[in-house]
């Protein structure tokens, strides 16, 4: 008699994603932190039936950042001399 024994292996889970280049992941399990490098946003996703659930933005969208900050000085600027102006008047 010949005896004959069946092995399947498969794997389990989520793969590594391929992230854009200007972020960074961890992975803890089925976590998935995103991060950008040049900004703070993050995502976070979970692997669920061997997917991950969840979006990553685009740090892209974090440039402009910078220039709301800078129209943001630039108001303050303008606050301050009104207010200087008001003190000088009285």
């Amino acid at each position: 008699m010949l005896d004959i024994s069946l092995h399947v292996c498969a794997a389990v889970g989520c793969a590594n994603i391929d992230i854009p280049s200007g972020m960074w992941m961890r992975r803890e399990g089925d976590n998935l932190l995103v991060r950008c490098n040049q900004t703070e946003e993050i995502w976070y996703l979970t692997c669920e039936n061997e997917a991950w659930k969840g979006r990553i933005g685009n740090c892209s969208a974090g440039e402009t950042r910078g220039d709301a900050c800078w129209i943001m000085c630039e108001c303050l600027v303008v606050f301050v001399q009104i207010v200087c102006k008001c003190i000088k008047m009285q």
